[in-house]
């Protein structure tokens, strides 16, 4: 089996696995499925912060900061209200999660999980005991 073949089954699995875990905690299919594709999106934005790609901050393009975390990007990934892909993605989380006693534990750093879930069960999956790691296809 193939490196790529390994890595998407193993996405696919963990994304399976959370979204029974999610599911027993009460939260919708629907609202994992948004969970999921914005904590892709969190965790790429994270990812472009480090490495100083596009739309974040390289010292060598203009950028402008946002109006919500006063990070820079470039001003073409900015809302008009100035806000960056990052904030409107978390936005969208806790959007999702709204209705459900769960709540989301935002991280910066790229190496791990950037979105995790604290659930009224109190069950974790990380190593620092936190909440429930979601999965993306970067980590």
């Amino acid at each position: 089996m193939s490196k790529l073949r390994r890595a998407l089954s193993s996405y696919r699995r963990s994304r399976e696995d959370f979204i029974a875990t999610m599911t027993r905690e009460g939260v919708s299919i629907d609202a994992c499925r948004a969970v999921l594709r914005d904590a892709t999106t969190v965790q790429r934005i994270a990812l472009a912060e480090c490495n100083g790609d596009w739309p974040a901050d390289n010292g060598q393009r203009q950028t402008e900061l946002c109006s919500e975390c006063a990070c820079a990007y470039a001003p073409s990934a900015l809302t008009k209200a100035k806000v960056c892909p990052k904030c409107r993605a978390r936005a969208r989380i806790k959007q999702a999660l709204g209705s459900f006693k769960v709540e989301p534990v935002f991280s910066g750093d790229p190496r791990g999980a950037c979105v995790k879930l604290r659930v009224p069960s109190g069950r974790t999956d990380d190593w620092g005991h936190s909440g429930v790691c979601v999965p993306t296809r970067e980590s």
